[in-house]
């Protein structure tokens, strides 16, 4: 049967994961998908987790390990991971996260049956490791229809975080289209972006994969503040969405009308404000509406902005109505 199987690479890419990622391996190893190989990079861990990889390869010769000499960093191992792989599909994997035995095969098998798809993805089941927590959260939106803006715009008013997308499994000659990571914070996102661009994404319609949120996931203004200290959230999502729509023209080509833009800029405004706090004003909002603009008219509605404070509750009247034709 492995014969007639596509070759399946998973790369897992760890540091200082001794305390989880036996549990990681055990369920990727358990896979009831015979024909894949599990890549593991070490970026020269400090703890026990080099001697408990070796361990396991010892035992199973569907893992190929390795070891970075010091430590290159989390980008960086992330794309080193997939350079090794060598099959036809490449899906990521998070030592904390772990997986039903069907994730590979049933994620195959839609891939297998839509060939221009770049990626298939699963429901997930969302895991608070610091309170021993679990909660289904229905992650799978339609991404497998309609024109690229709509998949773009159904991908980024995800609820409540679109970047859970990439560890589905991908088309790995497609997603080398589409790679390296872009290395500031929303690059996973931004790649995601890009993959919708490529072709309608298929789904599998079951809980396979198990997200782990409270050890590494204490909310995305502590990642910001990690990872860009000294630039505000709102200029950090600004910056990874317009890089985004600079570089695929993407607002140039099969835009909607203003109405319809509006509405999706609230939407993504509104999703940015539930799950962060972050306060939801019209400037805010115009923040996110000036990465859709012409690059001549963007500036310079910034400087006006600054100098007409009292456009703020004219602003606010149009995003209100939006709203309301919205719900």
């Amino acid at each position: 049967m492995t014969q007639t199987q596509p070759f399946v690479s998973v790369g897992l890419p760890i540091y200082n994961a001794e305390p989880l990622v036996r549990r990681a391996i055990d369920t990727l190893l358990a896979q009831d998908y015979a024909n894949f190989e599990l890549i593991i990079c070490d970026n020269s861990s400090t703890d026990g987790t080099w001697n408990i990889c070796q361990e396991y390869q010892s035992k199973d010769s569907r893992i190929r390990l390795y070891k970075n000499p010091t430590n290159i960093g989390a980008s960086a191992n992330f794309e080193q991971v997939f350079s090794l792989a060598k099959g036809e599909y490449f899906a990521w994997a998070a030592h904390d996260d772990y997986w039903e035995p069907s994730f590979i095969s049933k994620c195959v098998a839609k891939l297998e049956a839509v060939p221009q798809s770049p990626l298939c993805h699963v429901l997930h089941v969302e895991v608070d490791e610091a309170i021993g927590d679990s909660r289904a959260i229905n992650y799978l939106v339609n991404l497998d229809y309609g024109s690229v803006w709509e998949r773009t715009y159904s991908l980024l008013t995800a609820w409540p975080m679109p970047n859970v997308y990439i560890y589905g499994l991908f088309r790995r000659e497609m997603l080398s289209k589409i790679m390296p990571v872009v290395n500031i914070t929303g690059g996973d996102t931004i790649l995601l972006l890009k993959a919708v661009q490529l072709g309608v994404i298929v789904g599998v319609d079951e809980p396979l994969h198990k997200y782990s949120v409270g050890r590494r996931g204490r909310g995305l203004r502590l990642y910001i503040r990690q990872f860009a200290p000294n630039i505000s959230p709102w200029q950090t999502l600004t910056w990874d969405w317009q890089l985004f729509f600079r570089l695929s023209k993407l607002s140039q080509v099969g835009v909607p009308n203003l109405s319809a833009r509006l509405r999706s800029v609230y939407a993504a405004a509104a999703l940015v404000h539930r799950y962060t706090g972050w306060p939801l004003s019209a400037k805010s909002i115009l923040n996110v509406l000036y990465i859709l603009m012409p690059e001549s008219m963007a500036a310079g509605l910034r400087r006006w902005l600054e100098n007409h404070n009292r456009v703020e509750k004219m602003i606010m009247r149009l995003v209100n109505n939006q709203k309301a034709l919205a719900e």
